[in-house]
């Protein structure tokens, strides 16, 4: 708010920085090549995914630079939780391209 020669601020809310991955992931995108998906990672999300149901979406894309091809999976009934575990996976992971919306 403006009043004469001096602004005032007003706080409305405060959000723990630890909850804010939880609660503002919208959608997890990670862009691959197949050849790094192994049963490992896939073992890992599955099991994260089981272990913290909730609302942001999971999207696969593979892509294979040289043929040009890139295909597309995303979750719709079943959702997940962003979590330190799922974070702290992904950042092991040069090879992936992680993107992150929010909402």
């Amino acid at each position: 708010r403006y009043n004469k020669s001096e602004f005032e601020f007003k706080i409305s809310g405060i959000t723990l920085l630890e909850s804010l991955m939880k609660s503002c992931t919208k959608r997890l995108q990670i862009e691959a090549h197949p050849k790094d998906i192994s049963k490992e990672f896939i073992d890992f999300l599955d099991k994260n995914v089981q272990q913290f149901p909730g609302n942001s979406v999971l999207k696969f894309c593979l892509n294979d630079p040289k043929s040009k091809l890139k295909f597309g999976m995303y979750s719709l009934e079943k959702g997940f939780e962003m979590n330190d575990e799922m974070a702290n996976y992904l950042q092991q992971k040069p090879e992936l391209d992680i993107l992150v919306e929010l909402t």
